[in-house]
């Protein structure tokens, strides 16, 4: 029997928010895709991984990033491969059993690419001078191939990420 549109938003709306931090960083990524909306669980693995690596996370307030190591600033951004992107990148692989690839990307980088309106058209945005931009990002795709090639991290496995912050934040 298969179960309604309905029912489903129901169970949906009522299952817990509640996300369990003790367990490794694959489960607490999954338990995120399926518990939470995608206006949550961002900010939830972005600080999830700050605390595994003892950044020290900046109130969104001072505009400044999100976190700080050693005298740097940085910011994150986060999605599941295929998504609209908004300098740390992790993306999170749901064909390979939701392996979170990481990237530590130089700002300038970003201007390597071919960036749209996240709001609107270009004509729509001509006299506004804050315009968010942003950038598809396909697995295998000639940007993804960009983030690897810039990429400051020795890999995009966690442990490279953690090694990177590690050695520069001394």
């Amino acid at each position: 029997m298969d179960i309604s549109k309905l029912e489903l938003a129901k169970n949906k709306f009522k299952k817990s928010k509640y996300v369990d931090i003790s367990q490794n960083i694959i489960d607490y990524i999954c338990e995120c895709y399926v518990n939470l909306n995608p206006c949550s669980y961002g900010s939830r693995i972005q600080n999830y991984v700050c605390n595994l690596l003892k950044l020290k996370i900046i109130n969104s307030k001072l505009n400044t990033g999100d976190f700080k190591y050693k005298d740097t600033f940085g910011e994150f951004k986060m999605t599941y491969l295929g998504q609209d992107l908004n300098y740390h990148i992790m993306f999170i692989d749901c064909e390979n059993d939701f392996t979170p690839e990481f990237y530590f990307i130089p700002k300038n980088i970003l201007n390597k690419f071919k960036l749209g309106n996240m709001v609107g058209t270009k004509e729509a945005n001509e006299d506004n001078h804050n315009v968010d931009l942003r950038v598809n990002v396909k697995k295998g795709s000639t940007e993804h191939k960009l983030l690897s090639k810039h990429n400051l991290l020795k890999g995009t496995s966690f442990d490279s990420l953690q090694e990177f912050i590690e050695l520069n934040n001394k």
